[in-house]
């Protein structure tokens, strides 16, 4: 249910998209009815939502089920991704409650200009998935691999000897390997410093030295320390 009356359409429609898009990725489709339960918005307001993207071409009705567009999928998709980066800023660069992340990237996700977003995204270091292991879309600041601005969260794989982080997330499709990760001390929050890049990567973690393979290295996102850089 929208927090107030008076909240926009443009934001429920927004909403709206959301919901269809992660249909989409899950590989489901919802119904009209089905999105008036998961949305709690009452089966007429949502059918007036509903009749406004059709009109504007964001959604279409096909057998009983509601289809994005492209140009529906185009704007849903923008809006996942300033989502799901605002989620990454307040968790890993803020360090919001968890309880206070989901709130506060709605309200991220309906006001970021594509520019900031993608300013966010260079930032962060172009993160390839949020706190909980979906896709961020990515932007064009992605594809042209910008950096215009110094990344603070960067892979493992980027940094050079004697450079010190925190690792803020591990992002592997690999439960095996995350539980492994985790086995030899390498989670959120702990400090790591490279000891050597070449022929493989060589990190202390506390008191233990670890290999780790350029693929591992990758999937390995540190909140980079830049007063314990080598000089």
């Amino acid at each position: 249910m929208p927090e107030n009356d008076n909240q926009s359409k443009s934001v429920l429609l927004d909403e709206v998209l959301e919901v269809l898009y992660t249909k989409r990725e899950d590989g489901k489709v919802i119904s009209l009815e089905g999105l008036a339960r998961v949305e709690h918005f009452g089966l007429k307001f949502t059918r007036e939502i509903i009749e406004d993207s059709v009109n504007a071409g964001l959604v279409e009705k096909a057998d009983g089920v509601l289809i994005l567009t492209e140009a529906g999928f185009a704007r849903a998709k923008q809006i996942i991704r300033c989502y799901r980066l605002a989620e990454r800023l307040l968790t890993d660069i803020l360090n919001v409650q968890d309880n206070l992340v989901e709130s506060s990237a709605c309200r991220f996700e309906h006001v970021l200009s594509e520019e900031v977003t993608d300013s966010i995204c260079t930032l962060l270091g172009h993160p390839r998935t949020c706190p909980h292991g979906r896709e961020i879309p990515p932007g064009e600041c992605c594809r042209r691999a910008m950096t215009e601005v110094k990344a603070i969260v960067r892979p493992l794989s980027q940094l050079i000897s004697g450079e010190t982080g925190t690792v803020a997330y591990i992002s592997s499709p690999f439960h095996e390997r995350l539980s492994r990760l985790e086995s030899l001390g390498l989670s959120p929050g702990q400090e790591i410093t490279v000891r050597q890049v070449r022929p493989s990567f060589i990190v202390s973690c506390g008191e233990t030295e670890l290999a780790l393979e350029k693929s591992v290295a990758d999937e390995i996102y540190l909140r980079v320390s830049t007063n314990h850089a080598k000089n």
